[in-house]
């Protein structure tokens, strides 16, 4: 079965100051995954494969949604696999049953970032800096990791311009919403 996905690489950085401990950026590639690289959302009601739900994944049980859809808010039960596996789809839940992670902010990468080391670099950077900014550091998990996902070459080339941050335990699960959307 052939078609594009998501990549996942780790990274780790040590920083000091943020409030979240010592800081794992976790880089997880999106891909075109069949779809034209259109934009996928901002937060509050968006489209998740065709499917209309809220920010939060609150209308979503479970159900598998393409990562370029993953919008801020939304929590999700698994981390992908970060051997470069090709990932097709999250499962996105509501952030009160047992979560792997959620997205906590989102932020459009500039056109003059052109090669996806480049993309990666930024998006760390980024997402290093905003996602401490982006949550209730009281209801961090102390296990808590930030990752981001980041446009793929096929994706970057399609259009896809948008990184999405966030906070999640990669070997284990956590429950409620650590964001400050909608707060």
């Amino acid at each position: 079965m052939g078609g594009d996905g998501m990549q996942a690489t780790v990274s780790t950085r040590r920083r000091t100051g943020v409030a979240v401990g010592a800081v794992a950026v976790a880089a997880i590639l999106l891909s075109a995954c069949g779809s034209d690289g259109t934009d996928p959302g901002g937060g509050g009601t968006g489209e998740h494969g065709g499917e209309e739900v809220s920010s939060g994944g609150t209308d979503v049980g479970g159900e598998p949604v393409n990562p370029l859809f993953a919008e801020v808010g939304d929590c999700f039960s698994e981390f992908p696999a970060m051997d470069g596996t090709a990932i097709l789809s999250i499962e996105v839940l509501d952030c009160d049953a047992p979560h792997a992670g959620e997205v906590v902010d989102s932020v459009e990468i500039d056109d003059s970032a052109v090669g996806l080391e480049q993309v990666q670099g930024e998006a760390a950077e980024i997402c290093a800096r905003r996602v401490p900014k982006a949550v209730d550091t009281e209801r961090v998990d102390p296990q808590a990791q930030i990752f981001y996902w980041a446009p793929d070459p096929t994706s970057w080339d399609n259009g896809n311009r948008t990184v999405l941050c966030g906070l999640g335990v990669i070997d284990g699960k956590t429950t409620g919403s650590v964001g400050l959307h909608g707060a």
